[in-house]
């Protein structure tokens, strides 16, 4: 009887894991499905004081509540990767609210990015920390060599949304991801 008892329980504790694990892949889907990629332009708004948004290549407008400074220009040429911000009013008025994921100018020689990512080591020429983005805009790398990362940012697996100018025309001896000059930088939670 006790056999019995203890096997039903142990079968009940599996079902509630199998099920758990069901509801966290479809929490991974459904937040992947609220993720927009693609190219477009930053764009000056002259409405309710003025602001600045996304226009995709296919006409979509994008209203970005978190747009970093550096893209506070409009006509900016952009690759992006985008977070649909639940439903919520907002005084603009214009285009779909969004967060930036990763964010990524197509223009000049030296693109300006923005993105969330995590300080990973890199176990070459003796060792050094880098960064791999979250969610990378299209024809952005997924890897970074910060060429000016501080002390502070040395520690493996510490989340940081960053922004930096890429160093095209510098090579290092690292030889792993994309030389980056980092003009900002913040541990998120």
């Amino acid at each position: 009887m006790v056999k019995r008892v203890v096997m039903y329980m142990a079968l009940a504790v599996i079902a509630a894991l199998v099920m758990a694990a069901g509801c966290v892949q479809e929490g991974k889907e459904e937040n992947r499905a609220n993720l927009v990629t693609g190219n477009g332009t930053i764009q000056f708004v002259d409405l309710e004081g003025g602001f600045y948004g996304i226009t995709a290549g296919d006409g979509s407008r994008y209203y970005p509540l978190d747009l970093p400074p550096e893209f506070e220009d409009d006509g900016i040429p952009v690759s992006f990767s985008l977070a649909i911000a639940p439903e919520n009013g907002t005084v603009a008025q214009w285009g779909r609210p969004v967060f930036i994921k990763s964010l990524r100018s197509t223009a000049g020689t030296a693109p300006v990015v923005s993105a969330y990512g995590n300080i990973t080591r890199v176990d070459l020429e003796g060792g050094f920390s880098g960064i791999q983005v979250l969610d990378p805009a299209p024809g952005m790398p997924s890897a970074y060599d910060p060429l000016n990362l501080g002390d502070e940012f040395q520690e493996p697996g510490t989340p940081v949304r960053f922004a930096g100018i890429e160093q095209t025309d510098i090579f290092t001896t690292r030889m792993w991801g994309t030389p980056l000059e980092i003009l900002h930088m913040e541990e998120v939670t």
